[in-house]
């Protein structure tokens, strides 16, 4: 089997609610992504995706479509189903850009999911959790409208809720504990600063909130975010910093984090986030699965590797469609309940993309 074409789409997502705000000023609402069709010999095509959030990753939409036309050609001719071939091709045509390899690796497991005529979970280990929890996030706004956001979860059965803070230490308190009011009953509760917090700001929060919190990303480097654990006792979960291996592994290795946020993009795609991802099975640290985007070929990806993730160590998978309106795919995973559920075709579980809504391709390699 060999690629014989890569073809390029532009899309424009909706925002599903009002504009989602993080630390910082970082906002999300309507979003533009790249969609990839990746076409083969045999006739099994894959699908790929980089829809960035430009305010928060080091990735933009007009950088993702430039550097895919840099790494389609090298990739074509190549076997899709050789995915360590296909990253070393890339990484030889292009250094650097994590994002848009991840969406011709995305395709290339689609691909060999489809040939194998099995779940891109059964390739990675197993389908060890067909359904699995999902996080799901509530944006800074005022104290009032947080609180009423963890009351609709709650009441939607989500077991996992992450609280975006990171603004005035003061009022972050009031959020947090406005909304804790409303999560008495949920499993877990993260509050997320996104690295904006300094390790003085993150200390006050977590010891006026009281008991052992979780906290994600309080500050930017990784020795600032064990300090903060080390004089306030919170449960560390590390995000931004969990990006370059050789650093990763030195983290795992040491002062482990209490659990690790894994992005697809960040890493280049499923092939190397996999290897991550067994690494801290392998050193018990619990995993979020998800991506730094949204669009429902990133939440199918997503949704594979949480499947296939020990239950025991598996924090949460994490579904970033529900962020937008547009549905590419009729049976992409969903948020159910608080929970997500693996689809149940080959590949990614995609099934028929909805290939008038992408329109006409704006670049075709062959």
């Amino acid at each position: 089997m060999r690629i014989t074409k890569v073809e390029l789409y532009d899309v424009r997502y909706t925002a599903a609610g009002a504009p989602f705000v993080m630390s910082g000023g970082k906002v999300v609402s309507d979003l533009e992504g790249v969609v990839l069709k990746l076409h083969t010999d045999e006739g099994v095509v894959g699908w790929g995706e980089q829809t960035p959030f430009p305010s928060y990753m080091a990735a933009h939409v007009d950088g993702a479509r430039e550097a895919l036309r840099v790494l389609g050609p090298a990739v074509v001719g190549a076997d899709p189903r050789d995915v360590k071939r296909v990253q070393l091709l890339m990484r030889k045509a292009l250094k650097g850009h994590h994002y848009a390899r991840s969406a011709i690796d995305l395709a290339c497991w689609d691909v060999l999911g489809k040939a194998a005529d099995m779940p891109v979970a059964h390739l990675l280990g197993g389908v060890l959790q067909a359904s699995f929890p999902v996080i799901r996030a509530i944006g800074i706004d005022t104290p009032d409208a947080m609180r009423a956001a963890a009351a609709a979860f709650a009441e939607e059965g989500y077991s996992r809720v992450q609280v975006k803070l990171g603004d005035d230490w003061r009022l972050d308190v009031e959020r947090a504990r406005a909304c804790l009011t409303e999560l008495a009953d949920v499993e877990t509760v993260v509050f997320d600063a996104n690295t904006n917090w300094r390790k003085d700001q993150a200390v006050r929060v977590v010891t006026e909130l009281g008991g052992r919190r979780y906290v994600e990303q309080p500050c930017r480097t990784v020795d600032e975010c064990l300090q903060v654990r080390e004089r306030t006792g919170c449960l560390l979960i590390l995000d931004e910093t969990m990006c370059r291996g050789r650093e990763i592994w030195s983290t795992l290795a040491g002062q482990a984090p209490d659990a690790a946020m894994l992005k697809l993009s960040r890493f280049g795609g499923i092939t190397p986030l996999r290897q991550v991802r067994d690494f801290c099975e392998e050193m018990g640290v619990p995993v979020i699965i998800e991506d730094g985007g949204a669009g429902d070929v990133l939440a199918a990806a997503s949704a594979q590797l949480a499947a296939s993730t020990q239950p025991e160590w598996l924090f949460s998978g994490s579904l970033t469609n529900v962020f937008v309106k547009e549905r590419l795919s009729a049976v992409a995973p969903r948020h159910e309940a608080g929970r997500g559920t693996l689809p149940a075709g080959p590949g990614l579980g995609l099934g028929e993309v909805d290939e008038d809504l992408l329109g006409t391709p704006v670049a075709a390699i062959e």
